[in-house]
């Protein structure tokens, strides 16, 4: 399976490392380079082709540097790490990643980002239509705390199918336990936290 790949340039090595623990969570096969000040970020470019690019747009200086310095097929898919949402240099970003920003809104800038890269070796791994509608419903209903067997009677297929649809959706998403398929759910709005108490 092809694998999701990021470089992030950030000088705080709690942002950092906060992002790529973030990240790994989400998607066990993330490839995650770093870099912590413009050398080594212009450096690993210099070999390595990530899928997309998180960077703190003021390790750049001021003004336009960034984007002269910043390679041209790498400019769609760079998103931009700031403290405050009004910065000179953010708007040349298509996403803004916040740092007051919650985990779910983390995932769903970068979802969008990547979903919009052309030609992404592993596009499927991030975006949110990843898995198909009926099994988006079984995740539902796994989330939910129903069994194989009653799943299958609510969706009049066999067992046998439902298992098939299971394996189907951790090879998919890379999570093999209940609570990481809830947290999954809830964070794609297949199912509100309250409906996990009822």
């Amino acid at each position: 399976m092809p694998q999701f790949s990021v470089l992030i340039c950030e000088g705080s090595y709690i942002v950092r490392k906060g992002l790529v623990k973030l990240l790994k969570e989400t998607n066990k096969t993330l490839t995650v380079r770093e870099a912590a000040d413009v050398e080594s970020f212009m450096s690993v470019l210099g070999y390595y082709e990530p899928d997309i690019i998180i960077i703190n747009p003021d390790l750049f200086g001021s003004g336009n540097k960034l984007i002269r310095e910043l390679p041209e097929k790498f400019r769609g898919r760079a998103i931009a790490l700031s403290s405050e949402e009004k910065r000179e240099n953010i708007s040349l970003f298509p996403q803004t990643l916040l740092y007051s920003d919650s985990k779910s809104t983390i995932l769903e800038k970068v979802r969008k980002v990547y979903g919009t890269v052309k030609g992404c070796r592993g596009a499927n791994k991030m975006r949110g239509t990843v898995i198909t509608e009926r099994e988006k419903l079984i995740v539902r209903y796994i989330a939910l705390g129903l069994t194989n067997r009653e799943i299958a009677e609510k969706l009049f297929i066999s067992t046998h199918t439902v298992v098939t649809h299971r394996k189907n959706i951790t090879r998919k998403l890379g999570i093999k336990t209940v609570s990481g398929l809830t947290v999954y759910a809830i964070l794609n709005n297949l199912i509100n936290i309250e409906d996990i108490n009822k």
